[in-house]
């Protein structure tokens, strides 16, 4: 992991560079089908320990009631939170990426009034390319105004606040919401204050366990909330990445970041709307690595530089999904990685 963090570091004057370029995207205007969209970036949370996702922990009692579409053959992009967030929220060509052409930027072009909301920081050397793309947002806010450091505990509920500020603010705009969680990251009890419901024998897995029931008690309040502004919605949430065992099957046992099994890239993605009436799941094979169509196609955008050949807010059968990156930046076939569940 230290050489993923030391291609961070070469990488962010060049990220720097980039932002301050235009961005490329000529898109066709769109209202989108909702009023608000809000994107919930979640962090560090394996599928298989989600029970929406065939979990075998009840820690997700919102999302089990909810009509929902489950994307349960979803990959993330990278296994930590900058390589798999600047593959995913950014356009890539070959391997090249674009950090000035983003979701962000390309909502605004395309008419949506922007805003990023985060509980994680704008100036740690690691997260540093994400936060330029949440500062390119109209309005930004990051309750960590300085280091990304994941010993600072801050709870994923002080961005409601902002959250109803901007879903109340302008309301006769039509507007796409990041808000960017601490979620489960290593050490989850940290984010749990050292408690938990269900004793697996593992302090700390117990406390991961909690950490995704605080989650799903989140994203019930995000709803909420969407609901009570009085507009129509959409939710979209996915995990960055997952993570790796270490001493696994013991008391010490515990959670941390990885790259070399399946599990480090199976994450949960599902989207929740106003006007939901039944629970869907999406079987086919979705990567990350193509979230800038599936942004676009969720936000009705059309643009030339975005393939849009297939529809992947559907179980239609698309190319591509095969690959990941790893820490090093290298291209992995995913089914080529062992799974350790």
């Amino acid at each position: 992991m230290f050489s993923a963090y030391k291609k961070v570091e070469g990488d962010r004057v060049s990220y720097s560079l980039i932002m301050k370029s235009k961005s490329i995207w000529s898109p066709s205007k769109s209202t989108g089908q909702y009023k608000n969209y809000i994107l919930v970036i979640g962090e560090s949370v394996r599928r298989d320990y989600v029970h929406s996702f065939g979990g075998k922990y009840s820690n997700t009692p919102w999302l089990d009631s909810t009509s929902a579409m489950i994307f349960d053959n979803y990959i993330s992009a990278g296994p930590s939170t900058m390589i798999s967030l600047t593959n995913t929220l950014s356009l890539r060509k070959g391997s090249v990426l674009e950090l000035n052409n983003n979701v962000v930027t390309l909502a605004s072009k395309a008419g949506f009034e922007t805003w990023w909301l985060s509980n994680q920081g704008s100036k740690g050397h690691f997260d540093s390319p994400i936060s330029l793309i949440g500062h390119s947002a109209d309005y930004s806010e990051f309750i960590k105004s300085g280091s990304s450091d994941d010993r600072l505990s801050s709870l994923d509920e002080n961005l409601l606040p902002l959250l109803d500020v901007a879903l109340n603010k302008n309301k006769n705009e039509n507007k796409i919401i990041v808000l960017h969680l601490m979620g489960s990251h290593p050490k989850a009890c940290i984010r749990t204050n050292n408690t938990y419901n269900i004793d697996v024998g593992a302090k700390e897995l117990s406390c991961y366990i909690k950490s995704i029931e605080m989650t799903d008690q989140f994203l019930s309040k995000v709803s909420s909330l969407a609901n009570l502004a009085g507009e129509s919605w959409s939710i979209m949430y996915f995990s960055d990445h997952g993570l790796s065992y270490v001493n696994k099957d013991t008391q010490g046992a515990y959670l941390t970041h990885g790259d070399k099994t399946k599990e480090n890239y199976e994450v949960p993605f599902f989207i929740v709307n106003s006007n939901s009436k039944i629970k869907e799941a999406v079987h086919q094979r979705r990567s990350a690595l193509d979230f800038m169509t599936t942004f676009s196609q969720w936000l009705k955008i059309s643009d030339p530089n975005i393939p849009s050949a297939c529809n992947m807010l559907s179980n239609e059968s698309c190319r591509g999904g095969d690959y990941i990156v790893d820490f090093k930046g290298n291209y992995v076939r995913f089914n080529d990685l062992p799974s350790v569940p």
